[in-house]
């Protein structure tokens, strides 16, 4: 049984969703809802789906004795991919950071 790449797989879709909604749904919204909400919400949805990969991209290093499907594969480049984004964004906050007080 596949459990925990199976698991992944789920992550990295339920992660997917999130990132999708904040890159297509929530700019939509700007004009119908208060600006502090979505800013709340857009936070919320990347930094849940930044957490719930690390959790994904684990269960999937745990399912690499299991037997080689479709979804194990997928599930890991999902969740390697969102946290590789969200290492990414992070990193560059933090340059952004030591940049502004360097000078």
């Amino acid at each position: 049984m596949n459990n925990n790449s199976h698991k992944g797989f789920k992550i990295g879709l339920i992660c997917l969703s999130f990132l999708m909604i904040q890159f297509f749904i929530i700019p939509s919204l700007y004009s119908k809802i208060s600006e502090s909400i979505l800013d709340f919400l857009s936070g919320f949805l990347i930094l849940s789906a930044g957490i719930l990969s690390i959790y994904g991209i684990t269960k999937s290093i745990k399912g690499i004795k299991e037997p080689y499907t479709n979804r194990k594969t997928i599930g890991f480049l999902l969740n390697a991919g969102i946290l590789l984004f969200f290492a990414y964004a992070i990193i560059m906050n933090i340059l952004d950071v030591l940049k502004l007080f360097s000078d």
